[in-house]
């Protein structure tokens, strides 16, 4: 009797074993989905988060950029122009841009031309000290670039021989040697290199660039530039060269610092 007892319960044991073993395996199936679920739910939600962020972010920047932008474009209001009709401005035989002055024709005493004007040099106050001339190897100069003083010259602005005269000699021209824009230090300023310069604010921060720079008589007088905020980076306008000093940045490169009021 006790025989067939543990038979009988010994196959009851081996039948239930499988059953066991399947609902654990259903169990197992299930409750992997629930997590693959609950896992691809979290990941939405974070992905989500992480969107809202970013644009936050960049809505953020966007705003900060603008506000800069504004401020910029009120810092430079104080000494910008733009009223003033630029061409016309230098439509005037007693204003000229330095783009105007560099290229005109160089004549001697006899009305020779001796070389074209290819650089300006300006003092710290923006008087015109010297004009860089090239000869092209006109009158046996044989090509050279020399540095002649503003003083030693005057301008015709009209007529068949305009442009700049000198009584300066071949043999004075000759003398002088060869110019070397490296040796311009100190308180003098090639146009070349001031043209493309940025102005900057009391922070040194850019607010606008330097397009060009208008002539009158024997000095600077005006800088034209492109300023940035409230309106296309193309936006030009006129700033008082006595408004700006010249100052060097880390890399040596002339800047135009705008006066504080």
């Amino acid at each position: 009797m006790k025989t067939l007892l543990l038979a009988a319960s010994a196959l009851t044991m081996f039948v239930a074993v499988p059953a066991m073993a399947q609902n654990a395996d259903v169990q197992t199936e299930t409750q992997i989905e629930a997590d693959a679920k609950t896992g691809w739910e979290s990941t939405k939600e974070a992905t989500a988060n992480a969107w809202d962020k970013t644009k936050e972010a960049v809505t953020e920047a966007a705003d900060s950029v603008a506000e800069s932008s504004e401020k910029a474009y009120e810092e430079t209001a104080k000494w910008l122009d733009t009223n003033t009709d630029i061409d016309a401005y230098v439509d005037n035989e007693t204003r000229f841009t330095v783009d105007d002055i560099e290229g005109m024709n160089v004549y001697n005493s006899q009305n020779q031309k001796i070389g074209d004007v290819t650089d300006i040099m300006l003092d710290n106050e923006g008087d015109i000290e010297k004009l860089v001339v090239t000869s092209g190897g006109l009158l046996g100069l044989g090509g050279d670039t020399v540095a002649v003083d503003y003083e030693s010259m005057t301008m015709e602005a009209t007529g068949d021989n305009a442009g700049f005269h000198t009584n300066l000699t071949e043999a004075e021209l000759k003398a002088m040697g060869e110019f070397d824009k490296n040796t311009v230090t100190g308180d003098m300023y090639l146009t070349s290199n001031l043209v493309g310069a940025r102005v900057v604010n009391s922070d040194m921060k850019e607010i606008a660039k330097v397009d060009s720079i208008i002539i009158e008589g024997d000095e600077a007088s005006k800088l034209v530039v492109s300023y940035n905020g409230d309106k296309p980076t193309d936006s030009k306008g006129l700033v008082d060269y006595d408004d700006a000093s010249i100052v060097m940045n880390k890399d040596q490169n002339a800047e135009f610092k705008l006066s504080v009021q």
